[in-house]
């Protein structure tokens, strides 16, 4: 067996397995009984946004939100090291 982790880049989450691992435990442990084909899926977290306790909640509320997304790595090598 071997053991396999997805480790998502930052801004990303792991949402599950497929191929030959599935399901959304990480880690997870794999037979290599013969070839295996295993992809890791990752999508992008949504963004989190606080109000401080010392703003109005009200109704009438408006907030501006920028927001910065950064790609994430495609390369295993990259990855890997």
């Amino acid at each position: 067996s071997v053991q396999l982790t997805a480790n998502p880049p930052a801004g990303w989450a792991f949402s599950g397995w497929s191929g030959d691992a599935t399901g959304y435990a990480n880690p997870w442990s794999v037979l290599m009984d013969g070839n295996r084909s295993v992809t890791a899926t990752f999508y992008c977290a949504p963004a989190t946004v606080s109000v401080p306790s010392q703003v109005s909640k009200a109704a009438s509320s408006t907030f501006d939100i920028a927001a910065t997304v950064t790609e994430p790595v495609n390369d295993f090598e990259t990855l890997a090291s």
